[in-house]
């Protein structure tokens, strides 16, 4: 069997790379795919709490046939099998239930009589939702500045996105713990921090507007 390494995706945005049979069973095949038919990538991302619908093609001799799912950690990601063929994914897990703190990973079998396909499945923390922020620093390093912030986050894999200014999104890329911007264009030349819990977190901030210091941030339940 071609064990399927876990590669880390930028977003759960679904690539048009197959995930193929992992190991090969004559004349069966298994291929995963998205709920819509279309191709995915052999790793994806999925906040904590999220879930993501899959299907597997699988047939011998060109006949269907029945697929088994499985999760290689239950505790990380649960798998639910739906309609024949079809699975419920959730993340269950996420960089804070680990020690130290990681990014959890399960790999996701679907198989038919020996033939499997698998994708994994890395859990990372939801950032989703409004964030009350305070920005402490100085403009153009002459003058204090300090103003209050409601900061809506959307989220979608690794990617988050948010409105710096009305109509001027910015994006950032979270890792583990730790967010920075990761597109350019934005008004925000600079939007780094750490995530010190699903709520809290802090960082350094700079505008092209000549803005530049510190920033921190609450959650709104």
């Amino acid at each position: 069997m071609n064990r399927i390494g876990c590669v880390l995706a930028v977003t759960i945005a679904l690539a048009a790379i197959p995930a193929l049979a992992a190991k090969d069973g004559g004349q069966t095949s298994v291929r995963l795919l998205s709920a819509d038919g279309s191709s995915i990538p052999a790793a994806i991302v999925l906040e904590k709490g999220k879930t993501v619908k899959l299907m597997a093609a699988a047939n011998t001799d060109g006949a269907p046939v029945p697929v088994m799912w499985s999760s290689s950690q239950d505790a990380t990601v649960s798998v639910t099998q739906d309609a024949p063929g079809r699975a419920t994914l959730t993340a269950l897990r996420d960089w804070f239930d680990e020690q130290p703190g990681r990014e959890p990973t399960a790999i996701i079998s679907a198989c038919a009589e020996s033939t499997c396909a698998q994708i994994a499945v890395t859990c990372v923390v939801s950032l989703s939702g409004t964030w009350d922020a305070v920005l402490d620093g100085m403009w153009r390093g002459v003058l204090p500045h300090s103003e209050d912030r409601v900061l809506v986050f959307v989220q979608r894999g690794r990617e988050i996105t948010f409105d710096a200014e009305p109509g001027k999104t910015a994006t950032l890329r979270l890792d583990g713990n730790t967010i920075a911007v990761s597109k350019k264009g934005s008004i925000l030349t600079v939007f780094s921090g750490i995530i010190w819990s699903r709520t809290a977190s802090e960082g350094q901030f700079a505008s092209v507007y000549g803005f530049t210091g510190k920033w921190t941030g609450k959650r709104r339940p």
